[in-house]
């Protein structure tokens, strides 16, 4: 073998373990993406079963007070309100 030759073939032998190494991280780097994106929906899906409860209970409580302030709304406006009123109430 020439030392041309030689030189070329450590060049080459050189370049692939650096091609191997490149596919190795690339491999590791893959799989670390997809356990991180795994993790995020796994969290967050539990996280929402967990919540869900509140978040029922919180809806039922602001619909009952929108039906209350809803209510007064109502009455209020239902509700006349002069002199004549106030005399038959106390009997004047």
């Amino acid at each position: 073998m020439e030392p041309s030759e030689k030189n070329l073939y450590d060049l080459v032998k050189e370049n692939n373990t650096l091609l191997h190494k490149i596919n190795r991280r690339e491999k590791i780097r893959n799989f670390l993406l997809i356990s991180k994106l795994i993790l995020i929906i796994v969290v967050i899906t539990l996280s929402y079963i967990y919540i869900q409860p509140y978040l029922e209970k919180l809806m039922e409580t602001y619909q009952t007070v929108t039906e209350g302030s809803q209510r007064v709304k109502d009455f209020g406006s239902n509700f006349q309100f002069d002199s004549s009123t106030l005399r038959e109430l106390f009997g004047q």
